[in-house]
C-alpha cells in the first residue's frame, strides 16, 4: 500500500513533548542500533523474505538521515511484502513484529517533529502492534498507543485516537498513574471536542474516563455524559431530562448538580412529564448556586407546565396533593406572589373544597395580577369544579374591591366581563352603589413604564381600552337596573375620557343623553354615533331612532317621520326596530293631534310584526285617538283588542281602565278598524 505524505500542520507542543518524554519514561530506544539489534539478535524468520532486515536497515537511515518521503515508500513495500496477502506465518509475522513496530515509530517520531502528518504512519504501527506486539511489555505497547493518539488527534481522527487509549486502559497493568491521568485528560479534552460533531461517541468517551478515573473526574465525565445527551438533537427531552437526574443522583454534591438539575426540570416539563420534574423540586430549591451565578427559580418552567394542564378539564388538580411543588408553595405562605402559582394554589382550593383556603388564595390572585386572560381561565376551570360556586365567589370577590385601587383594571374587567356575558347585570350594579367612575379606575390611568416610546404608547392605549370597556359595563349595568340618569356620567367618562370609540357605546351614551341630557349635548351624540356607523345600514338603524326621537323633542315632526320610514323600509332592520319605528310614526301624527293619520299610522304595526310589544302599544294608543275623536265604539274594540290578546303586557292594565271608563257605545256605526 503506498501511502503520501502530505504536509501537515506543525502538532502542538504538547504533543510533541509527550512523544519524546514517553521515549524515556517507557523505556523506548528510538535509535536505529537499537532496532538493529533486536532484529539481530533473534532468529530470521523462515517466511519472511530474505530482504527484509536490509530494508528495515536502509529505512532507519532514511530516517535518520531525514529522507522521510524515501523512508515511508521503502517501509511501505516492506509492509506489504509482510502483509495478510503473502505467504507469511503468523508465527513469523510475530517475530518480525517488534521490529516493524519499532521502526514505525521511529518514522512516525520523525514525521512529527517535521511538522507532517504522522496519523496514517501510527495507524499501521497500531495494526502490527494488535497483531503481533503481544510480546512487547505492556508498558512499550501503552506508550506507543499514546503517541498514537496523539497523532490520530491531530489529524482530527479523535475516534481513532480513543480507541487507542481505551486499548491502552484495558492493557494498563504497568501503566503508572502520570500516564493514567495523562489518558483520562486527553480522553476528556477528546471528548469535549466531539461533543459538537458527534454527541453520541462524545458520551462513549466519557463513560469511558468515568469507569477508569478518580472520582472527581468520573464525576466530571458523567457531567460531560450527560450535556452529549443534551447536545445530541436525535435525543428526546425525555432522555435529556433523565441523564440530567440520573447525574445529579449520583454526584449531587459537583458544582455543577444545581445547572443539572434546572436542565433536568426544564426538559422533563417538555416532555410533558411533571411528575419526574417534581422530583427535581427538593434538590434544587435547597442546593444554593455559586457565587456569582445568576439566579434561577427551578419552580418557573414547572408551575407554567402546570397551567397548561391546569387549563384542560381533562387533567385532575387533586393530582397536585403529594407534590414537592404545593409543599414548596404551601410553606412560602404570605411571600408567594406570582400570579400563576395564586392561580394554580386557587384552582387546588376549589378541588379540595377548602373554602378558608381558597379565600386566602382567591385573595392573593387578585391582589398580584394584571392580566385579565389569568382570571379569565381561573374562572372557567373553577366553572367546572363542582356547581361553580367558587367562581361565582371568586367574582363576588372581585366586585366587593370595585373601588379598590390596589385591584388592577384588567382584573376588574375580567370579572365584570364575565358576568356581563351571563347578562347578570344586577350583580354588577349592586356592587357599585354610589360609587363613581373615579372611584373605580381613578382619575388617570398611567400604566407601568415601558422600555421605550412605542411600547409605552401602547401601553398606555391598552390601558384605556380596558378602562374604557370596563366603564361601559358598568354604566350598562346601571341602564340594565334602572338607573339609566346615573349611567350618564359613567358612559361620558367611557367615550370622552378613555376614548371609547365602539359603535355600541356610542349609540347608548346618545340614547341616554336624548333621555337625559340637555338637547346640544344629545344632537352631538347621535352625530357622533353617525359618523361612527358610516354606511353601515344595520346600525344607522339606531342612529336613525335617536335621531328621531330627538326631532320628536323638538317638534320637527316631518323629519322625525323622515327618518322612521327610512327605519321601516331598511331591510336590515329587525322587525322589532320596524315596529316601534311604525309606531312612532303614529306618536308624531298624535302629538300633532292628527288622530286619524295617527290611527292609520298604528295599525301598519301589526303587519309589520303581529307578536310585537308595540303592536299593544298602538292598540292603547289607537283606542286614545278614537275617544278624541268621539268614536267610542272603536275605541272599545282597540281596548278589548289588546286585552284578549296582549293580557300581560304592562299596556293591558291601562287598556282595561279606559275601557271600563267608556260611556255607552254608540249608535253611528263605525267600521274604521274593519276596512
Amino acid at each position: 500500500m503506498q501511502t503520501s505524505i502530505r504536509p501537515h500542520r506543525r502538532p502542538p507542543v504538547m504533543m510533541i513533548v509527550i512523544m519524546v518524554t514517553l521515549g524515556c519514561a517507557l523505556a523506548i530506544d528510538w535509535k536505529s542500533a537499537s532496532a538493529q539489534d533486536f532484529v539481530e539478535g533473534g532468529q530470521e524468520a523462515a517466511s519472511v523474505p530474505a530482504n527484509t532486515l536490509d530494508e528495515l536497515a536502509e529505512v532507519r537511515r532514511l530516517i535518520q538521515s531525514d529522507e522521510l518521503s524515501q523512508a515511508n515508500d521503502r517501509l511501505d513495500k516492506v509492509d506489504q511484502a509482510l502483509g495478510p496477502a503473502q505467504a507469511v506465518s503468523q508465527a513469523d509475522r510475530q517475530r518480525i513484529g517488534p521490529a516493524m513496530i519499532l521502526t514505525y515509530v521511529m518514522l512516525g517520531q520523525a514525521l512529527t517533529q517535521n511538522g507532517q502528518s504522522s496519523a496514517e504512519t501510527f495507524r499501521r504501527c497500531l495494526t502490527w502492534l494488535d497483531d503481533a506486539g503481544s510480546d512487547l511489555p505492556s508498558s512499550r505497547r501503552n506508550g506507543i498507543r499514546m503517541a498514537a493518539a496523539s497523532a490520530l488527534a491531530a489529524d482530527g481522527d479523535l475516534s481513532g485516537s480513543t480507541q487507542c487509549l481505551a486499548n491502552a486502559l484495558a492493557d494498563a497493568d504497568e501503566l503508572d498513574e502520570t500516564h493514567r491521568q495523562w489518558i483520562h485528560t486527553f480522553l476528556m479534552r477528546s471528548a469535549k471536542r466531539q461533543m459538537q460533531t458527534d454527541p453520541a461517541a462524545a458520551a462513549s468517551t466519557f463513560a469511558l474516563v468515568s469507569r477508569n478515573a478518580s472520582a472527581d473526574v468520573a464525576a466530571t465525565a458523567d457531567l460531560g455524559a450527560a450535556w452529549c445527551v443534551l447536545s445530541n438533537p436525535d435525543t428526546s427531552p425525555a432522555e435529556i431530562g433523565k441523564a440530567m437526574a440520573d447525574f445529579v443522583r449520583k454526584h449531587p454534591d459537583h458544582g455543577d448538580a444545581l445547572v443539572a438539575a434546572n436542565q433536568a426540570i426544564q426538559h422533563f416539563v417538555l416532555a410533558d412529564d411533571w411528575r419526574s420534574a417534581d422530583t427535581m423540586l427538593p434538590f434544587a430549591m435547597t442546593k444554593k448556586a455559586d457565587a456569582g451565578s445568576p439566579p434561577t427559580d427551578p419552580t418557573a418552567s414547572l408551575t407554567s407546565m402546570l397551567v397548561l394542564k391546569a387549563k384542560s378539564d381533562d387533567w385532575d388538580l387533586l393530582e397536585l396533593a403529594d407534590s414537592h411543588w404545593l409543599e414548596h408553595f404551601r410553606s412560602q405562605a404570605e411571600r408567594v406572589r406570582d400570579s400563576e402559582v395564586c392561580a394554580l394554589l386557587v384552582l387546588f382550593d376549589a378541588a379540595r373544597d377548602l373554602p378558608d383556603a381558597f379565600d386566602v388564595d382567591a385573595q392573593r390572585l387578585i391582589r398580584n395580577t394584571d392580566n385579565a386572560d389569568t382570571i379569565r381561565w381561573v374562572q372557567t376551570r373553577l366553572s367546572s369544579i363542582g356547581d361553580g360556586t367558587f367562581a361565582t365567589i371568586l367574582s363576588s370577590k372581585i366586585l366587593t374591591g370595585l373601588t379598590d385601587t390596589d385591584i388592577s383594571i384588567p382584573v376588574k374587567l375580567a370579572a365584570c366581563r364575565r358576568l356581563a356575558a351571563a347578562s347578570d347585570w344586577s350583580s354588577i350594579a349592586a356592587a357599585l352603589s354610589d360609587a363613581t367612575a373615579d372611584d373605580v379606575v381613578g382619575q388617570t390611568n398611567t400604566p407601568a413604564d415601558a422600555v421605550s416610546p412605542e411600547d409605552q404608547a401602547f401601553a398606555e392605549d391598552q390601558a384605556n381600552q380596558e378602562s374604557a370597556e370596563l366603564l361601559s359595563i358598568l354604566a350598562e349595568s346601571l341602564v340594565q337596573d334602572g338607573r339609566g340618569q346615573q349611567s350618564h356620567a359613567w358612559w361620558i367618562r367611557a367615550v370622552d375620557d378613555f376614548g371609547d370609540t365602539r359603535i355600541t357605546s356610542l349609540l347608548r351614551l346618545a340614547e341616554i343623553a336624548c333621555q337625559h341630557g340637555q338637547r346640544d349635548e344629545a344632537a352631538a351624540r347621535v352625530l357622533a354615533a353617525r359618523q361612527a356607523a358610516g354606511n353601515d345600514t344595520a346600525k344607522l338603524v339606531f342612529v336613525d331612532l335617536l335621531d328621531a326621537d330627538l326631532s320628536i323633542r323638538a317638534l320637527r315632526f316631518g323629519h322625525a317621520r323622515d327618518l322612521l320610514e327610512s327605519v321601516v323600509r331598511n331591510p336590515h332592520a329587525i322587525t322589532t326596530l320596524r315596529g316601534r319605528a311604525q309606531w312612532l310614526i303614529g306618536e308624531t301624527y298624535f302629538l300633532q293631534q292628527d288622530y286619524a293619520a295617527a290611527i292609520d299610522a298604528y295599525r301598519l304595526v301589526e303587519g309589520i310584526d303581529p307578536e310585537s310589544p308595540w303592536v299593544a302599544a298602538s292598540l292603547v294608543q289607537a283606542g286614545k285617538s278614537f275617544e278624541l275623536l268621539g268614536r267610542t265604539q272603536s275605541a272599545s274594540m282597540c281596548y278589548g283588542n289588546l286585552v284578549r290578546r296582549f293580557g300581560d303586557s304592562p299596556h293591558s292594565e291601562l287598556a282595561r281602565r279606559r275601557l271600563a271608563n267608556l260611556p255607552a257605545a254608540s249608535s253611528q256605526a263605525d267600521s274604521t278598524l274593519k276596512r
